[in-house]
């Protein structure tokens, strides 16, 4: 497969920090407004007593053009125009957790993320982000090709070369990649409808759709026709052990909806252990969330060359070495 083409010229604000500058457009049929007051509108947190004055910033040059060229308060903003401007951000710890490096070349950077570090930038979790961290070592090209939620631990992708970065997203828009999760649960229930006996698979198939301002993504049996706003997630679930303290799944989802496996395994009546969102709260001193991205495979889309990338992490009671399939 060729490389793609970049699909926008730079902006004038290089990378600062492991941090890409803010591109903001405002929106389609957006009147002419000064940029303060556009500003303002669109970006209330600019006008937070923490951050520096907004008219100061104004000032000191911090918004420009696609040319770099500065705005002032009272140029006018409409449908068409760029602004590019730096966030500010809030202190933050920073752990010193490792990122360990499971593969790296030309194309890629595989890492072997741990609990409760975000894939991407997102809300209190800027710099402690694998991209953030990431970009200050390997520079700012860097992208992950796919999104690992914040408390799942496991192999996570990244492109080093924009060109490439939509080819390999395709290969996850298209089924292309074999995902192969562990979770450990909750034990599973004396006669629990549908539960696989140990050793067996089960096909797992639910609507999914998760209400605006929500964090769980709430799931129905996939019988009959999806609803409006619901999504189908399948997977397949395999029971590998059980006892007292718990249970060890091999889960390989087909499709990749926001919390699948989470909110799937607790419509089971296995939810993961330590997680809070379809789970018992967890006690203090939990371990993380019991869910692994362990395995991850596919076809190289330019050089041809098959990858399989496995995790070295383990979840509670499980053997460091790879489940039999």
């Amino acid at each position: 497969m060729s490389r793609g083409k970049l699909r926008r010229t730079p902006g004038p604000l290089p990378p600062r920090g492991g941090l890409s500058a803010i591109r903001a457009v405002p929106a389609p049929g957006v009147r002419a407004v000064p940029l303060r007051e556009w500003l303002t509108l669109r970006y209330p947190a600019l006008l937070s007593p923490a951050a520096t004055p907004l008219a100061q910033r104004i000032a000191a040059g911090d918004f420009v053009r696609r040319n770099g060229i500065p705005y002032t308060a009272t140029d006018p903003v409409s449908a068409g125009d760029e602004v590019f401007f730096y966030r500010e951000l809030a202190p933050e710890t920073v752990p010193d957790t490792p990122l360990p490096v499971l593969f790296s070349d030309a194309s890629l950077l595989v890492i072997d993320k741990p609990h409760g570090t975000a894939t991407m930038p997102r809300g209190t979790h800027v710099r402690a982000s694998a991209l953030v961290r990431l970009r200050e070592i390997y520079g700012p090209e860097l992208t992950p090709v796919h999104r690992l939620d914040k408390d799942t631990a496991g192999v996570l992708v990244f492109s080093r070369v924009p060109a490439e970065r939509s080819a390999y997203q395709e290969l996850f828009a298209a089924r292309l990649v074999t995902k192969t999760y562990l979770a450990r649960t909750l034990p599973p229930a004396a006669n629990t409808p549908g539960m696989p006996a140990l050793g067996e698979s089960r096909e797992l198939r639910h609507y999914l759709s998760k209400p605006p301002g929500s964090l769980r993504v709430t799931v129905r049996s996939a019988d009959g026709a999806a609803l409006p706003g619901e999504a189908l997630a399948h997977t397949r679930a395999t029971l590998l052990s059980t006892d007292a303290d718990g249970a060890l799944w091999r889960l390989n989802p087909v499709t990749g909806r926001t919390h699948q496996l989470r909110v799937q395994l607790a419509a089971l009546g296995t939810p993961i252990l330590s997680d809070p969102l379809y789970g018992p709260t967890p006690k203090e001193g939990a371990p993380p969330l019991q869910l692994l991205a362990h395995t991850l495979a596919f076809t190289d889309p330019f050089s041809g060359r098959r990858h399989e990338f496995t995790s070295r992490r383990a979840l509670i009671g499980q053997d460091t070495q790879p489940p039999g399939e």
